[in-house]
């Protein structure tokens, strides 16, 4: 765990979890390891772990775009770096700024489509948008952004009820096996 509270008053805000995350994205790319599985396992620490994959795609788009390497804080500064106030910044707008100098333009759609898909899964996820302070921590638990006595199903779907299974499933796994076993050759 970083210590990027002493950056934040909460740790558990959506900018704390994000800055944490690029900074043991950097940590893990430099490192050479494994960057997925790490990044999940930093933030399923805060139940977050399903945002590795976007925040990860969005950090290596975004170095591709400026061709410059995102430079994340150690894990124990207390100040953000630049880089990680221009990702905050980023993320607020959804769009890349058109004064920051595109090294390869042609990936601005990418960067922008990164952005907003990175933005939502925070949103689903941890439930906050940026800016948003959670109340009532402990109010009771929470999947994809909502507490689960909130969750409903839809219309099309419906709860599955014990019955009587219409396929004899062990019967069909003996007959394939049974189908496939050669002929006796005596």
């Amino acid at each position: 765990m970083s210590c990027v509270a002493a950056a934040f008053p909460d740790p558990l805000t959506p900018e704390a979890i994000i800055v944490d995350a690029a900074r043991c994205w950097r940590e893990t790319v430099d490192r050479h390891r494994p960057i997925l599985p790490t990044l999940f396992a930093r933030l399923e620490v805060r139940d977050a772990g399903f945002l590795a994959p976007a925040i990860a795609a969005l950090l290596s788009i975004l170095e591709a775009w400026s061709g410059r390497r995102f430079r994340a804080g150690d894990e124990s500064a207390a100040v953000l770096t630049n880089d990680e106030q221009v990702l905050l910044g980023l993320l607020e707008t959804a769009a890349p700024p058109a004064a920051i100098h595109a090294s390869r333009p042609g990936l601005t759609g990418a960067l922008r489509v990164a952005l907003r898909s990175t933005r939502i899964m925070i949103q689903r996820v941890l439930g906050l948008d940026l800016g948003e302070r959670r109340t009532g921590i402990g109010d009771g638990p929470f999947l994809l952004g909502r507490a689960t006595d909130e969750i409903e199903l839809s219309p099309k779907m419906h709860r599955l009820e014990p019955g009587p299974d219409p396929v004899d499933w062990e019967a069909a796994v003996v007959n394939q096996a049974w189908s496939k076993k050669p002929d006796d050759q005596s």
